[in-house]
């Protein structure tokens, strides 16, 4: 008679530990960004490199469309939102749209690798309206061709897995892209901007009129694009329009 020997939940507790520890050794956790092997489980389950790795985009800044500045500068209009004001009134990304975190991206848009869902909401998470609450939470929406062949929208499973937003109503439906465009990645800002050009609509405009609007995106490269959804908003009668984006294209 084997003297560890419990009842059925003493085995069952021993199998499964069994198991974890052979699942941890033929599978050992990897980071989600890199891919390289990480000593300990732990939220986000990124590697040290890609946690450390991260840029985070904070003030100094442009007032409007969050461009960054060197550090010691003032927060002031850039030339560009001088020159041709957006429609949004003001747009935040978290991170710098470049090493681990852009490679994250692309995979999780393009080759459908959902395992990165948390650890990009959890980037997200660290948003930089915590103490705003807004009245509308609206991502960017696909065509529904872009949706059919993708699958998903990205914008909206990261609005669903960034817990710290604060909006009191979320309304995934609210901006329709009412005709297909070209992807965006190789055309030129003023081709951006006419490609993009009345693509969306807002369905119901009495449920945004005068709201103060949260709008969400993953990458902000040139803005075309949550720029002409705040147009849209704008025109429906939405009060004011945030953008929010992950990441973000910096230039030089």
């Amino acid at each position: 008679m084997f003297r560890f020997w419990k009842g059925p939940d003493r085995a069952s507790s021993l199998i499964a530990s069994w198991g974890q520890g052979i699942s941890a050794w033929a599978f050992p956790p990897r980071c989600p960004f890199c891919g390289s092997p990480v000593s300990e489980v732990h939220q986000p389950g990124l590697c040290p490199p890609c946690r450390e790795g991260l840029r985070w985009l904070t003030s100094p800044c442009c007032a409007l469309c969050g461009h960054p500045y060197p550090p010691g500068g003032s927060a002031h209009r850039c030339e560009s939102c001088l020159r041709e004001p957006p429609y949004f009134d003001q747009a935040r990304s978290l991170v710098a749209y470049e090493g681990p975190v852009a490679r994250a991206i692309q995979r999780f848009k393009y080759q459908k690798d959902f395992l990165l869902t948390a650890s990009l909401a959890w980037v997200a998470e660290h948003y930089p309206w915590e103490n705003e609450t807004f009245d509308v939470l609206v991502p960017v929406p696909l065509h529904r061709n872009r949706l059919r062949e993708r699958g998903f929208n990205q914008a909206l499973l990261l609005s669903r897995g960034c817990k710290g937003l604060n909006a009191k109503n979320f309304q995934p439906g609210a901006l329709k892209r009412v005709r297909p465009t070209a992807p965006q990645i190789h055309l030129t800002p003023s081709e951006r901007r006419k490609n993009v050009s009345g693509a969306f609509q807002v369905r119901r405009p009495k449920e945004i009129t005068g709201k103060e609007i949260m709008l969400i995106d993953d990458v902000y490269t040139t803005g075309a694009t949550v720029n002409e959804c705040a147009r849209a908003l704008k025109k429906a009668g939405a009060g004011r329009v945030s953008v929010f984006t992950l990441a973000r294209v910096v230039l030089p």
